[in-house]
This record gives structure tokens, sequence and C-alpha cells, in this order.
């Protein structure tokens, strides 16, 4: 499958997707897509529907994976007949897929700025030191200073880029993708194969900047909501244990407050919180 976001002028962004279905997995990686074209200023509102294009196939989407694409994105979903394809206008500026790649880039290129940088110092010593005549220094000095600005030009736009590399970290980073989390959260659970002693409630994953102590940090945040029978209270507890002492959440600090009996179904509920900055 293949997403595309569009403008009255035409369309703005391709991207193929990596999964088969249109399921809750397409929904989120659509989602994260739109959230790096809103950082880059492409994108300046949410997508009030999406369309997904059909050509009388029975490859063509069904209603329930309309429905399961609409829950990821949060946005209505219809289908309709495939128009012809245009190309995007203006095209896209989203982050090459090698990652990598692109930072042994802007690294190759800061070394190249400040070697050519630390030559036109040089060779501004060389020529003083060789050339007596005042208007020939002069002369040298200002194509010297030429260059110099044009460096400092090239490093001020570096910065530029490094800075919107900053802004995309939370987005982009794999070490902390909401499905790893809740794969992790999930392993930790006491429940076996014949008894589900635990089940979770509700499960909210945040990770964007945040200023702490008067610097832009990144906070990360899992919200954890659960409940369980009144005979089975002490997994509960186990299951806190686990989280604290999983590997895979090493990073996170676990707030874990009693447990409280809710009224209406008798059962006790509780709500962890782990957190981590850096």
């Amino acid at each position: 499958w293949v997403f595309g976001v569009g403008k009255p002028g035409g369309a703005l962004y391709f991207q193929c997707l990596s999964g088969e279905r249109l399921d809750l997995r397409a929904g989120n990686e659509i989602g994260l897509a739109l959230t790096q074209l809103r950082l880059q200023g492409l994108l300046t509102d949410v997508p009030e529907g999406v369309v997904v294009w059909s050509h009388g196939s029975a490859s063509d989407a069904r209603p329930e994976e309309l429905e399961a694409l609409s829950r990821g994105l949060g946005i209505p979903t219809s289908s309709s007949p495939r128009p012809n394809p245009t190309w995007p206008e203006p095209p896209s500026r989203l982050l090459p897929a090698d990652v990598r790649a692109e930072r042994l880039a802007v690294r190759g290129k800061r070394n190249r700025n400040l070697m050519i940088a630390a030559l036109a110092v040089v060779y501004l010593g060389v020529v003083a030191y060789l050339f007596f005549d005042l208007k020939k220094t002069k002369a040298v000095a200002a194509k010297v200073k030429f260059n110099a600005d044009a460096v400092s030009a090239e490093a001020s736009l570096l910065d530029m880029h490094r800075s919107k590399w900053d802004e995309l970290r939370p987005v982009v980073e794999t070490d902390y993708h909401p499905l790893e989390l809740f794969l992790s959260i999930y392993k930790a659970l006491p429940n076996t194969d014949d008894d589900r002693y635990i089940r979770f409630k509700k499960l909210t994953f945040l990770n964007q900047f945040k200023e702490i102590e008067d610097e832009l940090r990144v906070a990360r945040e899992i919200v954890l909501e659960g409940f369980a029978d009144l005979e089975t209270q002490p997994q509960i507890s186990k299951y806190a244990r686990n989280l604290k002492s999983s590997p895979d959440l090493d990073d996170f600090e676990w707030t874990n407050p009693p447990e409280t009996t809710d009224k209406r179904s008798g059962k006790l509920t509780f709500t962890y919180v782990g957190g981590a900055t850096e």
C-alpha cells in the first residue's frame, strides 16, 4: 500500500507502507509520517479525512480494514475509485531512510568547512608575510574575508540543520517506540496461558521535549492503568516488581501507588507511572 498527502493545488507527499494490510499498525505509520511533515512545516493542519482508492478487484480494502485504519489514525476513513496519479509539488523534504549515512555526510561537510576556515587563516598570514605592498595586502585580506563570510554562512545553515534533527529526534528514534515499550510491559505481566490475573485498561506513552531545570530535554513517560480481581491482589505487587526489574525498561523510574477498589465493579484498580529523561 502507498499513502499520499494532498492539498488543493495537488499532491504533497507519497510513501510506501511497510505492511501488506490496512490496520492499526498502518495507521500508526501514517501518523508518524504526518508528524514529520508538520515538524518540517510542510503540513500545517491534520487532514480532515482519509480516502482509500479502489480499482474494482479482490485486493480492494475491506470495510473492517477501513475501520481499523481509522482507529489507528483517529481520522474518518472512506473508499472511492482511484483517480489518475499526479506528481507532488513541491517534493517532500523528509529525512532519508539511512539516518546514519545522513549524519556522516553532515559531519564530513562540517569538517571540510573547518578545514577551509583554517586554510583561509594560514593563507592570510602567508600573504601578509610575502607582500609588503599595502594595497596588495589589503586586496588579499578583503578576498580572504569574503571567503570567511561564505564559510560562516554555511556554518549557520549547518547549525540550523542540526537543530531540525534535534526537533525530530523524539519522532524518529526507535529505542523508545510505543510498540516496543508495549511489548516490554506485556512481557512483565505475571499472567499465564490459563490465568489472566491482570488486565490493561489504558496505556499512555509520551515522548517529547520539555523544559526541565531551565533546560530543554527529552522527557519520556508511560502511564499504565489496569485492574484485577480482589483475590489476585498479590499478582499486582508482583507486576510492580517485574516492571522495576525488567532489563528492557531499566531507563524508566516507576512510581507504584497502592491500588484502589472500584465501587462499581468491585475490582482492584492501579495506575503505574514510569518516567525517563535525558
